[in-house]
């Protein structure tokens, strides 16, 4: 599964019973019977993301995620602007300033 990506419709009901059944984590037993009903699920997270047929590319999820990457970047970039900006301020109000002599 890559970003954009998203479970099948089959894949989804499938994935939807394996939770029904053992959890969202899953309920393996393979230390008392291997191999367990929990791991040989086809809805097991760890199985669909092996199986190439369980997804499907999403054009809207792909488009959200470049927005979202660009969005990160944006707020990176004003907040380094902004702490240098700041930096630079704090510098030039602690530089210090000649006094007249007095008089």
């Amino acid at each position: 599964m890559t970003r954009g990506e998203v479970l099948t419709y089959e894949a989804q009901c499938e994935r939807d019973d394996f939770t029904s059944l053992f959890g969202l984590d899953g309920n393996c037993s393979c230390h008392l019977s291997p191999p367990c009903s929990s791991c040989t699920h086809p809805g097991n997270p760890l199985n669909q993301a092996e199986d190439d047929e369980a997804w499907m590319w999403d054009d809207m999820t792909a488009l959200l995620d470049e927005m979202e990457r660009a969005a990160r970047s944006a707020v990176a970039d004003a907040i380094s602007r902004a702490a240098a900006h700041h930096l630079a301020a704090m510098a030039q109000r602690s530089t210090p300033k000649e006094h007249a002599p007095c008089a």
